[in-house]
């Protein structure tokens, strides 16, 4: 095959390929799930964590160019000796694949995990691991524009263990 043969081609294709429909090419992102948009905002909770009375804030928000979106965690409760503890974190999710995300978690006890997600209806369901210090699962399920639950469970001897739950109302 020639040179010009060779760079028609090659031209032919691009412009081809550039005037396709974006649904041919097109890579899922966040904004195409329902939760992930319908997750956007702050939210106040309340709840247990491991069997304490805990408050909760969470903000889901876009960050670098809408690409990722960064879910701002904190929890606080009494510790058995009264004092207040405050634990904080970050996580940010990119979309994997239809329907599924994944991101890195990082949190004030200096932890970093992996995440992967995968939307089931309204539910966000997140698998967090790292096998040498932890392994578990949180599930967002979003009831309406203004209620979020969640549950978290941790892996204790090859089973998943419910150790928190809340109910969250969009902050206004």
């Amino acid at each position: 095959m020639n040179v010009k043969l060779l760079t028609l081609s090659w031209i032919l294709a691009v412009v081809v390929i550039h005037n396709l429909p974006s649904s041919v090419y097109h890579h899922p992102t966040i904004q195409d799930t329902n939760i992930m948009d319908g997750l956007i905002g702050s939210w106040e909770g309340t709840g247990t964590l491991m069997g304490s009375e805990t408050t909760f804030n969470m903000q889901w928000e876009w960050v670098l160019t809408n690409k990722f979106i960064k879910l701002t965690f904190e929890h606080k409760r009494k510790n058995s000796d009264g004092r207040e503890f405050v634990f904080m974190a970050n996580a940010y999710y990119h979309p994997a694949e239809t329907m599924s995300f994944e991101g890195t978690w990082f949190d004030s006890r200096g932890m970093t995990l992996p995440l992967k997600s995968n939307v089931e209806h309204n539910q966000l369901i997140t698998l967090w691991w790292s096998p040498e210090t932890e392994q578990g699962k949180t599930i967002y399920r979003l009831l309406d524009n203004d209620t979020v639950e969640v549950e978290d469970y941790v892996l204790s001897n090859n089973e998943m263990r419910l150790f928190g739950t809340a109910s969250y109302k969009r902050k206004v």
